[in-house]
């Protein structure tokens, strides 16, 4: 079998540590060079005409940071620095200029040896280059995600807004049948109490009379009372806790001091009078507080 080591011995080399060296340095794919302190390179191995386009001595004619890239030439001196410091640099990344006036990305590996620098470059151009390429891909995602997400949420906001459409709608629904009850209940109320105000009329010469028709009125009107007062305490009762049935209760008392103060000389009628309001106020009432808790 063939062997490289009998090629180079074919060539007159031989097999020692230094010949290896002298071989791996000539003939490696990555750049390899020795910076001196003033900041030029000494030597550079071939990789880099190859890969860059400059011959050794125009690499050796100008500064090191004359190959950089503009924007590279700030962190690359902080790297210097670091290395000035006797520390090795591992995976520090620039661009260099070719010579057709583009710019590759590499990847150095650098150790101080007293005051020159050794140092290996690997070009990475093509990984940079797929790495923003998936950098943007990402950008793309997320700005996509982002917009779906407005439109999700932009569609919730027109589906809440139809259900509370439709809410309102079912709300006005039910009023609308709350207020035909309470209005046919409203209304056999007023027969009953305007056929009594009747008999009051025809029998204004006999208190006992009378006072019997307003009693029936009574009767009538606390009935009524009672259903709307229950009616207001079952649908109010987890909303505004007693607050209605206080406000009842005060609305009754002032109703019956405004009565008084209206008939103050006529007992019957002020009581009469207190009853009307009273059950008007109540279905009144009623209606609104129902209207409200719907």
């Amino acid at each position: 079998m063939h062997k490289p080591t009998d090629h180079f011995a074919s060539q007159g080399t031989t097999n020692s540590p230094q010949n290896f060296e002298e071989l791996h340095y000539r003939y490696s794919l990555d750049l390899m060079a020795i910076v001196g302190a003033d900041g030029y390179f000494k030597k550079v191995n071939p990789a880099f005409e190859s890969v860059l386009g400059f011959t050794p001595q125009e690499m050796y004619s100008r500064p090191v940071v004359s190959f950089l890239h503009p924007d590279d030439v700030t962190g690359t001196h902080k790297g210097i620095e670091v290395l000035a410091l006797g520390q090795k640099r591992l995976d520090s990344r620039n661009r260099y200029l070719c010579k057709d006036g583009k710019y590759r990305w590499f990847s150095w590996n650098s150790n101080p040896i007293g005051a020159d620098i050794y140092t290996i470059g690997r070009d990475i151009t093509e990984q940079v280059e797929a790495e923003g390429k998936v950098r943007e891909l990402n950008q793309q995602l997320e700005k996509h995600n982002r917009d779906l997400e407005n439109r999700v949420s932009d569609r919730l906001a027109e589906l809440r807004k139809v259900e509370a459409q439709v809410l309102q709608l079912q709300k006005m629904d039910a009023i609308g049948r709350l207020a035909g009850g309470v209005a046919h209940d409203f209304n056999n109320m007023l027969a009953a109490i305007l056929m009594s105000c009747d008999l009051i009329s025809a029998d204004a010469g006999d208190p006992q009379a009378m006072l019997a028709h307003v009693k029936s009125i009574r009767e009538v009107t606390e009935r009524a009372a009672l259903e709307s007062l229950l009616q207001r305490v079952r649908v109010r009762r987890t909303r505004t806790g007693r607050n209605d049935m206080i406000g009842f209760i005060v609305f009754g008392l002032v109703v019956g001091v405004v009565a008084r103060l209206i008939v103050p000389g006529r007992q019957e009628l002020s009581i009469l009078m207190t009853i009307l309001l009273g059950v008007i106020g109540s279905v009144i009432g009623g209606v609104v507080a129902n209207a409200l808790g719907t």
